[in-house]
């Protein structure tokens, strides 16, 4: 791919408020490190927590660590980015969730340089009304400003856009991707064992796993729930990920009969031997989730999946064929559901076969890669082409008014 610099790569700033251990930091982290260096000046800019930094390819990322205070509106984390755009020479700007953007569009108006604005939305049906009102009242307007807008699925844009017309015509999806070679579950056969040995698990035991940070919209106490009421004694549940209701869930699975039956493992830095080890991956979210890594992850790894239908978890799991979908919160039909897809072990074998043929297809880390390029490098140039027509078309402007400022 040809910069339209012709003389450098292009220059671009990747913003995420944190590296936290959850699905749009770690699409970002992969997202960074596999764009090409020969393409790409690649930066990546966080203002919270760094759990993740460890899987950051620093030889050919450089990394900013901006400091931010707990102001409402922190001008000091504006001016930050802003210097980091200018010093590098930033042409186009990637922003993952809604905080970002605002941060990214506010240093993009003080800073000397225009760089390109993408925003990249994460999510689908807010989780209460006060973000509602933040995408009414604040992110919308802001979105309008960008040159570029993602979704991570079909459904999350078809819903978006419906609510605000003004996105379908400038906006487009690229699928969240895995690296299939990475989650290839070929190679991880052994650790699945040895993980099953290490929890006290039998061989022949039906192993359901649950890879969330313990919050209310994640559904733990669902799948607990489910599991008790079927009152089967080859099925075991592992939970992976910490919160502040795992002490709750703990609780509740001993309250209803099963603590022996399940595991807590915490955070787990390698996920790919519990996925090994599963027989069916359980995402019983109510809210917030859009298009789950942790879904693609074990589907790559041949794990089918049973999650709530929401956002575009539809668009993967496919019924009876790559795992299972249930109404969200809806504990009934989730104890029907693992009833169903628990009596046939060699059938989820099947549906996790046919799960990685579909990642492999169409939710490759690899096209997910290359259509991010293909955007920025259209971003990057339709910017240049505006900067050189402005002398003829003052009234074309990219971005905002403040530009010639």
């Amino acid at each position: 791919m040809t910069s339209p610099h012709n003389a450098r790569p292009i220059a671009v700033l990747f913003i995420v408020p944190s590296l936290r251990r959850a699905g749009a930091e770690t699409q970002v982290v992969n997202l960074v490190n596999g764009l090409n260096p020969t393409d790409f000046d690649k930066h990546l800019l966080i203002f919270e927590e760094a759990d993740q930094l460890h899987r950051v390819d620093q030889k050919t990322v450089c990394f900013h660590q901006a400091r931010r205070t707990r102001r409402r509106l922190d001008f000091s984390l504006v001016a930050q980015i802003a210097r980091v755009i200018d010093k590098e020479n930033i042409d186009v700007i990637h922003c993952s969730l809604q905080f970002s953007i605002l941060w990214g569009w506010l240093a993009r108006i003080i800073a000397k340089r225009k760089p390109a604005l993408i925003g990249v939305l994460h999510t689908t049906i807010n989780v209460d009304l006060k973000s509602e009102l933040q995408d009414r009242l604040l992110y919308q307007w802001i979105l309008r400003r960008c040159q570029g807008i993602l979704f991570v699925c079909e459904r999350q844009k078809a819903y978006w856009a419906a609510k605000y017309p003004f996105l379908a015509r400038r906006s487009e999806v690229i699928y969240n991707g895995v690296d299939t070679d990475w989650f290839n579950p070929t190679t991880f056969a052994h650790e699945g064992t040895k993980l099953r040995q290490a929890q006290r698990i039998p061989s022949d035991a039906i192993l359901l796993a649950c890879i969330a940070r313990f919050a209310p919209e994640k559904g733990q106490h669902l799948l607990v729930t489910g599991c008790a009421a079927l009152a089967n004694p080859s099925l075991y549940l592992v939970f992976a990920g910490d919160g502040a209701l795992r002490e709750q869930v703990e609780h509740q699975a001993k309250q209803l009969g099963i603590g022996e039956k399940v595991r807590f493992v915490g955070n787990v830095a390698d996920v790919r031997p519990l996925l090994a080890a599963a027989d069916l991956l359980v995402l019983p979210s109510t809210a917030v989730e859009t298009f789950s890594m942790a879904m693609l992850e074990a589907l790559s790894m041949a794990t089918p999946v049973l999650g709530s239908n929401i956002g575009g978890m539809g668009e993967a799991i496919i019924e009876s064929k790559t795992g299972g979908l249930v109404r969200p919160g809806d504990v009934e039909d989730l104890t029907r559901q693992l009833k169903t897809l628990t009596s046939d072990r060699a059938r989820l074998k099947s549906m996790g076969a046919r799960g990685r043929e579909l990642v492999i297809e169409h939710f490759s880390e690899t096209l997910m890669l290359q259509h991010t390029a293909q955007v920025i490098h259209r971003v990057a140039t339709d910017r240049l082409h505006s900067k050189c027509d402005r002398p003829h078309h003052p009234s074309r402007i990219d971005g905002d008014r403040s530009s010639s400022a």
